[in-house]
């Protein structure tokens, strides 16, 4: 196809990044610019992270998957989540990877969903003011409660299991499960949407 045919012409080498084992090759990176950034840190003013606290930075050492450990796995439960196909989580959804980052946005009366083309979740946003579920009802996505802000969409999502993380396809900067997220999305033209996300974590982050 036309995509295909220009990737050759600029001279992108479809051929495997390892050649025993045929995994991904260019043909599936050449989906968007790596140089380009894609996101930046606006609070704190400084553009930096938080410092975690050490409950959440003792949290990281088991994280990552296949991120970090690539053999001697005991059991499934030391894959992370993504690994077996089961959730990247709320930001981990949001934010770019490798291959397969289209995101859908559906909107209907009383509600928002959002499909994601990785895993293929979809997550289900009531707009008509209904509270949370119970605490201790905890899952893989969480609760989501939607609200209009003037033109921007605003999303609050609580009651997450504290299993997947906010990068590396939901694997790596693991947060806790009292972790609240607060998600704007603001169209700013008819191709551009700006989407800002608050993580609300004290048992993993300082700070927000």
């Amino acid at each position: 196809d036309d995509f295909v045919a220009a990737a050759v012409e600029e001279g992108v080498d479809f051929r495997s990044f390892d050649q025993k084992t045929g995994n991904y090759n260019q043909f599936w990176i050449v989906e968007r610019e790596f140089d380009n950034r894609t996101s930046l840190i606006v609070d704190p003013p400084d553009g930096k992270m938080p410092p975690m606290t050490a409950e959440g930075a003792a949290r990281q050492k088991t994280a990552g998957g296949t991120y970090t450990k690539q053999t001697g796995f005991k059991s499934a439960d030391e894959l992370g989540p993504y690994d077996r196909c089961i959730s990247r989580g709320v930001v981990g959804s949001m934010m770019p990877v490798v291959y397969n980052n289209g995101n859908q946005i559906i909107q209907a009366p009383g509600l928002v969903a959002f499909r994601n083309e990785m895993i293929h979740e979809t997550r289900i946003i009531p707009l008509d003011g209904r509270p949370s579920l119970p605490t201790n009802m905890k899952s893989w996505m969480g609760t989501s409660r939607g609200r209009w802000d003037g033109n921007t969409l605003v999303v609050e999502t609580k009651n997450l299991n504290g299993k997947t993380g906010m990068q590396g396809n939901g694997m790596m900067l693991i947060p806790s499960d009292s972790i609240e997220i607060v998600e704007r999305f603001t169209p700013l033209s008819a191709n551009i949407l700006q989407y800002e996300v608050t993580i609300n974590d004290p048992k993993t982050w300082t700070k927000p």
